[in-house]
C-alpha cells in the first residue's frame, strides 16, 4: 500500500482541528472525552493532531459527546470518501 497523499493528511489534521475546537468549546478535557469515547487520552490527543486514525464508531461518540450536530461525524465521512476514491485510482 502507497503512503498517504498529503491531501489526504490535511484533511486528517483539519478533522482532529475540528474535534479538538468542539472538545475545548464543550468544556472537556482530552482525558473526559476518551472515557466518553471508550478509549485512552493518548489515542484523542493523536487523533486531535491527525496522526492517529479513528472509525466510525469513534466519531460518533465525539460527536454525540461534543454536542457537534453532525459536523464532525459528516466529515470523517468526507474523509472516508476521499481516501476510497484515491485507493480506487491507485489500482
Amino acid at each position: 500500500m502507497s503512503r498517504e497523499p498529503e491531501s489526504i493528511a490535511e484533511l486528517r489534521q483539519a478533522l482532529g482541528s475540528q474535534l479538538a475546537t468542539f472538545r475545548l468549546a464543550a468544556d472537556l478535557t482530552q482525558g473526559q472525552l476518551a472515557r466518553l469515547a471508550f478509549c485512552d487520552r493518548t489515542t484523542v490527543n493523536h487523533i486531535e493532531k491527525g496522526r492517529a486514525r479513528a472509525d466510525e464508531r469513534f466519531w460518533r461518540s465525539v460527536d454525540e459527546a461534543v454536542q457537534a450536530d453532525g459536523v464532525l461525524l459528516t466529515a470523517f465521512i468526507e474523509l472516508e470518501a476521499v481516501k476510497a476514491q484515491h485507493q480506487h485510482r491507485e489500482r
